[in-house]
C-alpha cells in the first residue's frame, strides 16, 4: 500500500491545526459554535402563523362539513316524519275499513263487513262444504 507523502499529516500554528491542504480548523480547546443554534424569529413567526391557518381552515371545514350532513339528516328525518303521517292516514281508513260494515262499490252491490266476521264465515262453509 503505498500513500502520498503528507497526507493526513496536520501541522500547528499558533493554537490552530491545519490540515496538509491548509485548510484551517478550530483549536483543540476552543469552543466551536453550535449548528442552527440562532433561530430566525422572522422564519419562526411565518411557521407559527401558517400553523394556525392551518388549524382553523381544518377547524371550519370541519363545522362546514357537520353543518351540511346534519341539514341533510334533518330532511331525511322531515321526510320520514311526512311519509309515516301519510302512511297512518292510510292506515287508518285501512284498520276502519277492515273493521266496519260499509259499501265498496255500491253501483256493484259490494259490501265490506268486519275481518273477523268474515273469517268466522269463511270457515264455517269450509266445514259446511
Amino acid at each position: 500500500m503505498c500513500v502520498a507523502p503528507g497526507a493526513g499529516e496536520r501541522r500547528w500554528r499558533r493554537g490552530a491545526m491545519s490540515d496538509s491542504a491548509g485548510i484551517q480548523t478550530a483549536a483543540l480547546h476552543e469552543a466551536q459554535e453550535a449548528h442552527g443554534a440562532k433561530a430566525n424569529p422572522a422564519i419562526l413567526s411565518v411557521v407559527f402563523v401558517l400553523t394556525i391557518a392551518t388549524v382553523v381552515l381544518l377547524v371550519a371545514m370541519v363545522w362546514v362539513y357537520f353543518n351540511s350532513y346534519l341539514a341533510n339528516l334533518r330532511a331525511e328525518k322531515m321526510e320520514n316524519t311526512v311519509s309515516y303521517q301519510d302512511y297512518a292516514a292510510v292506515r287508518a281508513q285501512a284498520d276502519s275499513q277492515l273493521s266496519t260494515y260499509g259499501w265498496t262499490d255500491t253501483e256493484a252491490g259490494l259490501v265490506h263487513i268486519p275481518l273477523d266476521l268474515a273469517i268466522d264465515r269463511f270457515i264455517q262453509e269450509e266445514n259446511d262444504g
